[in-house]
């Protein structure tokens, strides 16, 4: 009889690992499963599948205007959509005018043209610009730091803002202030390209400050 408990254990032990073979006294085992979590940084795209988002300091000053209709236009260089969310637009070293709100974002390598004088900023931005006076205005991260700025200087008191004699003044020549090639190349007197490239755009003075 002892012989035959011995053959029946080895027998059950050598079947666990195929049928699950347990005692009456043995616990009894449950398989958790642990859902995916979401790696920072990537968002779920529609079809399950993740997209890589960038950096908030991947956005620039791309294009300014204030000739009508007036805008800031801001570029994404890289090459992911990045979330631009608590973004800020600062005028004259002192005036909060723009925060993106919660969910805005820039597709890989696209512009969003901001117009001026709005109450929405799903828009534009709450302050006026002028081609004709001078300006600065500064890019900044939700957390405030500065990723970008712009200037047009007063030709005779340099930084100072809201002068009437900006060095570069694009209401006496219908021009915009714009960066070649976008988002990374130097500033120019360029033809309007609102929301679009400037690549290409007829560009005359250099601007420097």
């Amino acid at each position: 009889m002892k012989k035959n408990i011995f053959y029946l254990s080895v027998l059950c032990l050598a079947a666990m690992s195929l049928s699950g073979c347990k005692t009456d006294d043995e616990p009894v085992w449950e398989t958790v499963v642990v859902p995916p979590t979401e790696t920072p940084g990537e968002s779920e795209t529609g079809n399950g599948q993740q997209e890589e988002t960038a950096d908030f300091r991947t956005i620039r000053l791309n294009e300014l205007d204030g000739n009508k209709p007036k805008y800031i236009e801001l570029y994404n260089t890289s090459s992911q959509t990045v979330d631009i969310s608590g973004m800020k637009l600062r005028k004259n070293g002192d005036e909060m005018v723009y925060e993106a709100p919660a969910g805005t974002s820039i597709a890989a390598g696209g512009f969003l043209a901001l117009l001026s004088d709005q109450t929405d900023y799903s828009i534009g931005f709450s302050a006026g610009f002028s081609a004709k006076k001078s300006v600065q205005i500064e890019l900044l991260g939700p957390d405030g730091t500065v990723v970008d700025i712009f200037k047009n200087p007063s030709k005779a008191s340099g930084n100072v803002w809201d002068e009437t004699d900006p060095k570069y003044n694009g209401d006496a020549t219908g021009e915009a202030y714009g960066r070649q090639p976008d988002g990374t190349g130097e500033w120019y007197m360029l033809k309007s390209t609102m929301g679009t490239s400037n690549n290409d755009s007829p560009a005359t003075d250099k601007i420097s400050w």
